[in-house]
């Protein structure tokens, strides 16, 4: 099969739409598949690390979610000869999902919360943890819908680490913060400067900043600054590694939170952006993450409360990992793929 996948990523969108179709690109890859990726200007660092994983990117000429996106985009996945179009982002409604249909080429539509209202895919994929709940009534007869973190979307570097087993550390000393891929408010700052705060001797902080945040320079500046030890990396690829050698991870409240589930990784998440707020909650009144609440309403001294709260109870970090690894199994992609290659009408 050859895959198209219509998306974008950037300093104002963000990467996780972008990032969880690399993961079904590179377990179609392992299978034999080849992957096309289009995509609008402004993503051009993530387009690097498309082109490194063997995936083709274009450029999309048309304005994003237009009806004309959506000609362009069905246009070249003939040229490309797809048998599947996947296409995952809020700018595409349901007018562009029926303009695709009619060139009779399969649409896989990843949704989150429902933004569209109608749908006219031939697969709808929800990996979040409230899914089963939105059941998708105005859904196409055809359609199929996959839903629920069974098929959340895990990259190659998670699904390869088979060994999740993890100590629970008395008290947490090694902090991993990841703010998503854009990061515009620079929450990730802030998270610094309140552990900076904290009363708790020295510890290892490791800080995950994305290819599109503007904001490198100042976090730079504030590892230098640290007294932790504080160690700045910026548009990995080991993110499974570092999040295996973390005992607690603060994180924004996107895909992210599924990698810290499935490697059993403790999370404190705050909510940045609309789409998060249902499944953050979700997740923390499961006791699967420790819901830091939205980031422009929860103020220093209750972040810092919070903080301290997490990384002095070892019983909370312990029950959170365990409920996390019973939520993921890691082989979302592979269900989804297998979905993919059934015959649809």
């Amino acid at each position: 099969m050859k895959l198209v996948f219509r998306t974008d990523g950037s300093a104002t969108i963000g990467l996780g739409h972008v990032m969880r179709c690399l993961a079904l690109a590179q377990v179609a890859q392992e299978s034999g598949h080849s992957s096309v990726f289009i995509m609008a200007p402004g993503g051009e660092k993530i387009a690097e690390r498309l082109r490194a994983e063997q995936c083709m990117v274009l450029p999309l000429v048309s304005k994003m979610g237009s009806k004309e996106d959506a000609v362009e985009t069905t246009r070249l996945a003939r040229e490309q000869a797809a048998n599947w179009i996947i296409a995952d982002g809020y700018q595409f409604d349901t007018g562009y999902q029926q303009t695709v249909r009619k060139e009779n080429i399969p649409l896989l539509f990843i949704d989150d919360y429902g933004h569209a209202g109608q749908y006219d895919a031939d697969i709808i994929l929800n990996q979040n943890f409230y899914a089963d709940e939105m059941k998708y009534r105005n859904a196409a007869e055809h359609g199929q819908q996959l839903l629920g973190p069974m098929y959340a979307l895990l990259r190659r570097e998670f699904v390869l680490w088979q060994v999740r087993k993890r100590t629970i550390a008395k008290t947490a000393t090694r902090i991993l913060v990841s703010m998503g891929g854009a990061d515009t408010r620079n929450d990730t700052g802030r998270v610094l400067k309140c552990l900076e705060s904290m009363d708790r001797g020295t510890w290892e902080i490791t800080v995950v900043s994305g290819a599109a945040n503007p904001h490198l320079k100042l976090l730079e500046q504030a590892a230098r600054e640290s007294r932790h030890a504080m160690t700045l990396l910026a548009n990995v690829s080991n993110m499974a590694a570092l999040m295996a050698e973390a005992d607690v991870g603060i994180t924004a409240g996107g895909s992210t939170c599924y990698e810290l589930l499935y490697m059993g990784l403790p999370g404190i998440v705050l909510i940045t952006a609309d789409n998060q707020e249902r499944n953050v909650l979700a997740l923390g009144r499961t006791d699967a993450v420790v819901n830091a609440g939205w980031n422009t309403k929860t103020d220093d001294r209750s972040l810092i409360a919070l903080l301290d709260s997490v990384i002095g109870d070892q019983t909370l970090r312990s029950r959170l990992s365990a409920k996390g690894m019973g939520i993921v199994d890691g082989r979302g992609c592979s269900r989804v793929l297998s979905a993919m290659q059934r015959p649809h009408a």
